[in-house]
């Protein structure tokens, strides 16, 4: 009854296989609206709070500039490292083997 030539329909995907596919695609919306209630929240308490305290109004505004300083100085040590990784890796690319490894008549060098 099987008949060899007669294409086969494609397959389709797996449940399971959609499912991940879908999830993947859906990876980070959770995390985003979760983020963007706290800051909602955040706001509507600060608000508040400038209304009994007015100078409630600066407490986000260190809290901000300190964030930035932080956001900076990991940038720019994050660039200056990486610059310096990259010249120790072409050092050592560069450098010459120790005398152990080239193979040196000396027999103080023979490591066994």
């Amino acid at each position: 009854m099987n008949q060899p030539d007669r294409p086969r329909p494609p397959r389709r995907p797996s449940q399971s296989r959609r499912r991940r596919e879908r999830d993947r695609a859906n990876k980070g919306t959770g995390t985003a609206f979760a983020l963007i209630g706290l800051l909602v929240i955040v706001g509507i308490l600060l608000g508040l709070g400038m209304m009994v305290m007015p100078n409630v109004f600066y407490i986000p505004v260190i809290v901000f500039g300190f964030g930035v300083f932080a956001a900076l100085h990991y940038l720019v040590w994050g660039w200056w490292l990486g610059g310096g990784a990259e010249e120790e890796n072409r050092f050592w690319e560069n450098a010459e083997p120790p005398a152990s490894e080239r193979g040196s008549d000396d027999p103080w060098l023979d490591v066994e």
